[in-house]
């Protein structure tokens, strides 16, 4: 209601200044024209009225400057916060994705009584950027595909049946009646089009260089199908910021992912403490045999 009567008192208030100032043009001119009886024009009073005239005109402009003033503060206002707050939400998306991996992560290998707790500190945090890296650039090449073409949807509908059937052949037990097992193995289908999830703790080396195979693939060849079947997309500046972030972020989850499970991975860790110890060992076996042999 407060719009519609900016509007309304705008266009009037436009209308008025326009009509306001074609009179004091043609009146001028007019005046001009008419010569009084004696031949003299009465320059003082002339002036007079044509500058109050002007200044009235110039407060006129200055109201209706103040009510554009208005209108725009209360269009654009709304409109920069939404979309602030559009983007802010899509970043904390994203974070909250690869924060909810984490914790399970940390839950998983707490409930396992075989395998060490997830270290807190730089393995989490390794973890977590690898996680936001590869779910980021993914999600984002993604929409690169359904832009591309809308058919696109029918390969996602075959990465979640392909992981569906993987948690299927995993034989999960989560739920206690077997419908609702169906239903989970959905979901699991489900994030699997995402990213990639050990269900159920095990060794999963040779799966998971498998899935980010086609993962890298997806990435770095998505962009460059838009680039030569879209190539109306080139002027779009949106269109190469898509596409750095997703190599980008390609590259920086893969650095991430090859770092922890190198060097911050629970397992590797107790692979350095059974080489320690068993050096340890090695040492002492080797200094007794030398003693007894002195």
């Amino acid at each position: 209601m407060i719009t519609v009567f900016y509007y309304s008192d705008t266009v009037a208030r436009s209308y008025h200044l326009l009509e306001q100032g074609y009179k004091e043009i043609w009146g001028q001119e007019t005046s001009h024209n008419q010569m009084p009886p004696n031949g003299h024009l009465k320059e003082d009073d002339e002036e007079g009225t044509s500058t109050s005239h002007h200044y009235k005109l110039f407060s006129d402009a200055a109201d209706l400057s103040m009510l554009k003033l208005f209108e725009t503060f209360l269009e654009s206002t709304p409109q920069l916060l939404l979309q602030l707050y559009i983007h802010m939400s899509m970043v904390f998306s994203f974070f909250n994705l690869a924060w909810s991996l984490v914790d399970y992560r940390i839950w998983l290998r707490k409930s396992l009584p075989q395998s060490r707790e997830l270290p807190p500190g730089l393995p989490t945090v390794v973890y977590l950027l690898y996680k936001l890296f590869t779910i980021t650039s993914l999600i984002l090449s993604y929409s690169l595909l359904l832009i591309l073409s809308i058919y696109s949807t029918v390969g996602f509908t075959s990465l979640w049946l392909l992981g569906t059937i993987r948690a299927h052949l995993l034989q999960t037990d989560f739920c206690n009646t077997g419908v609702l097992e169906l239903l989970y193995r959905g979901v699991i289908g489900s994030i699997l089009v995402f990213t990639f999830f050990n269900v159920k703790g095990q060794n999963t080396k040779w799966e998971m260089t498998i899935y980010y195979f086609f993962w890298t693939v997806i990435n770095f060849s998505t962009p460059l199908l838009l680039f030569f079947l879209k190539p109306e997309l080139k002027t779009i500046t949106f269109f190469w910021v898509v596409s750095g972030v997703i190599y980008g972020g390609s590259l920086l989850g893969l650095i991430s992912l090859v770092s922890y499970y190198r060097f911050l991975h629970p397992k590797q860790c107790e692979l350095d403490q059974d080489c320690v110890i068993k050096g340890l060992f090695s040492q002492i076996a080797t200094a007794g045999l030398g003693y007894y042999l002195g």
